[in-house]
């Protein structure tokens, strides 16, 4: 075909050298293309019993001397394994076995923090239970979150009310500034705002952008929570 095209037996050996190494850059041989074959993601014993929720092999494991504060090949914990996915019981066993409270690896999610981010608000025992085995009630993750701000921004209720009612500060404010009466109302939480300002927190407290609760409210044009801010203020004057 080259041939006739080109009239030429010189252009045409051109043409299809050139054509075949265009060939053979678009389309490689199969013993120059290595498979991809998907690695399947392993976890430690204790580590996969607490994520998959085997309450019954998490407790036999710990029953046979199990390493308690087995970590995977990053530095996550049974126990941070078991609040990340959601499993009460699991992490409820890991923390009676004596579990070390506070892992973290480079984000600074603990334990505590990752019961308090559990899907519908479902933490609350969780988070009872690590602090009632001494969990840092107010630990910091590195981006500046704490229990509490998690709580309020998500409007979960149950575990806003175990922070309080165990002593957290109800003025811990975030690397930002920001207090869970701030994030309550970022996160257009009514009920946690109205909970919270039961407790009697700093309004005037101001963050790094020198925002108060009211100012954050207002910046977002959240009048039924600016009503409920006014409210709580009393009468003016």
């Amino acid at each position: 075909m080259f041939l006739k095209l080109s009239g030429n037996p010189l252009i045409a050996a051109i043409i299809v050298h050139f054509g075949l190494c265009v060939c053979s850059a678009r389309r490689p041989r199969a013993s120059m293309v290595k498979p991809q074959i998907a690695q399947p993601i392993w976890f430690p014993t204790l580590v996969k019993a607490c994520r998959d929720g085997n309450a019954e092999k998490v407790q036999r494991l710990l029953a046979g001397g199990h390493d308690k504060n087995e970590k995977d090949d990053d530095g996550r914990s049974a126990l941070l394994h078991a609040c990340w996915a959601g499993k009460i019981e699991c992490g409820k066993l890991v923390i009676a076995a004596g579990a070390e409270l506070e892992n973290c690896v480079t984000d600074g999610m603990r334990p505590i923090h990752k019961a308090a981010m559990m899907e519908d608000g479902a933490g609350g025992p969780l988070v009872k239970c690590l602090i009632d085995a001494g969990a840092d009630k107010e630990a910091m993750t590195r981006g500046g979150w704490f229990p509490l701000y998690i709580a309020a921004f998500s409007g979960f209720m149950d575990v806003a009310k175990v922070l309080v009612e165990s002593g957290a500060n109800i003025d811990q404010q975030s690397k930002q500034g920001m207090t869970a009466l701030m994030a309550a109302i970022a996160g257009d939480q009514l009920e946690m705002v109205q909970y919270l300002l039961l407790q009697g927190p700093n309004t005037e407290l101001q963050s790094k952008g020198r925002r108060t609760a009211m100012d954050v409210a207002e910046d977002r044009d959240k009048e039924h929570i600016i009503e409920c801010l006014k409210n709580a203020a009393g009468p003016a004057g």
